[in-house]
């Protein structure tokens, strides 16, 4: 069941094509990857599903409601993280929770323990109490997540969610958007964090000059990249010389590996062809290319790096 439905989507801003012809849906239970490198379209495309921002042409759905023409009743399904949570420093987290409580209208009964089941889930259940002002940052994002689902929407969004996070906020934070997934929530992530979204997604678009290149499962998209080998030897450069020459297309990686993208029926004969010239073989393993190196390869990210100087981003 598609919770957000984003059909023939457009966006203009003065002369230029922001977004163009943008088709996507979120499933319940779903944790949906949007990557894009700088100026893609990403957050426009946000700004319109959270109602902040009109699109030219097309129409978004959540639930079912016009977002244009349903306005309030299509972002009453709808919790946000738009970069930081916003909380107030200095009140306690669960007066923060009573305040966007108060603001999405849900009776004193409810409240209470709403903020309890949120409380338990976002792992706040000893600091709950404590000043905002006291937490650390990876606390008070846990906090925003529970703000963004006071309501009980049916669609989380979350941009660049992980930012300023260390490793292990990012893990603790990946797991807790799973655990969310699994209680049915559709979770709409963007985050140029490429790793994050490959361990956090089970599908990803990846969007450039406001249109999405490709929209596939991860596992399918890790699939799409080059099927090859990694092969540790005796003689790395003999061996990348050797298959190289063969026509293979072959890169050094450390002091004693190669990584060659060859077809898996085309193993042995590699094999092979560097017993046969005096090569030791000491492993040969399948390898795949990361999301990464397929996202750069799609966005031509690499030469926008080298032109730019900029990291891939909103």
């Amino acid at each position: 069941m598609a919770v957000l439905t984003v059909e023939n989507v457009s966006k203009v801003i003065g002369s230029r094509l922001v977004v163009s012809n943008l088709n996507m849906s979120v499933r319940k239970g779903e944790v949906y990857g949007f990557l894009g490198p700088n100026g893609a379209g990403k957050t426009t495309t946000i700004r319109m599903i959270v109602g902040l921002a009109k699109p030219s042409g097309g129409r978004i759905r959540i639930k079912g409601c016009d977002v244009q023409k349903e306005r309030a009743e299509a972002l009453r399904h709808v919790g946000a993280i738009v970069e930081n949570p916003e909380t107030y420093s200095y009140l306690t987290g669960r007066q923060n929770l009573i305040h966007y409580a108060r603001l999405a209208g849900i009776d004193r009964r409810r409240m209470r323990q709403r903020i309890e089941e949120l409380t338990e889930l976002v792992g706040l259940e000893g600091r709950i109490d404590d000043k905002v002002k006291t937490y650390s940052l990876g606390m008070r994002q846990r906090l925003g997540l529970a703000q963004a689902l006071i309501g009980d929407p049916g669609l989380l969004v979350l941009d660049e969610p992980t930012n300023g996070l260390d490793p292990a906020g990012m893990r603790e934070f990946r797991s807790l958007v799973r655990k969310i997934a699994s209680t049915g929530v559709a979770v709409f992530v963007s985050s140029h964090l490429l790793s994050e979204i490959q361990q956090m997604c089970d599908r990803v678009a990846i969007i450039k000059d406001g249109r999405i290149v490709t929209e596939q499962s991860v596992t399918e998209l890790l699939k799409s990249g080059d099927s090859a080998v990694s092969i540790r030897v005796g003689r790395p450069e003999t061996a990348k010389d050797l298959l190289e020459q063969r026509g293979w297309r072959v890169e050094t990686i450390g002091e004693r590996s190669v990584r060659a993208a060859v077809a898996e029926s085309q193993v042995p004969e590699l094999i092979r062809l560097l017993v046969l010239n005096g090569v030791d073989i000491y492993a040969v393993e399948p390898s795949r290319e990361s999301l990464e190196e397929f996202y750069m390869e799609l966005t031509g990210g690499a030469e926008q790096e080298e032109k730019k100087g900029v990291q891939a981003g909103a």
